[in-house]
């Protein structure tokens, strides 16, 4: 992780709440092992995918 990674955490968090969004989702190409591991450690769980995509949702409504 570099010094932006928990700002970016924190900004996508604050905005969904701002916009009373309860959960995100994102898409993570498969072979994106960094990126998989950032989202889990951020709480997104694996929910499904589609081809090489990997689709994740936030494990906790935000709060």
């Amino acid at each position: 992780m570099d010094d932006y990674t928990p700002e970016l955490g924190i900004a996508l968090k604050k905005e969904a709440k701002n916009n009373n969004y309860r959960r995100l989702s994102l898409s993570v190409d498969i072979a994106n092992t960094n990126a998989i591991n950032l989202y889990r450690r951020l709480g997104f769980v694996e929910v499904g995918g589609e081809g090489n995509l990997i689709t994740m949702l936030s494990g906790n409504s935000i709060d």
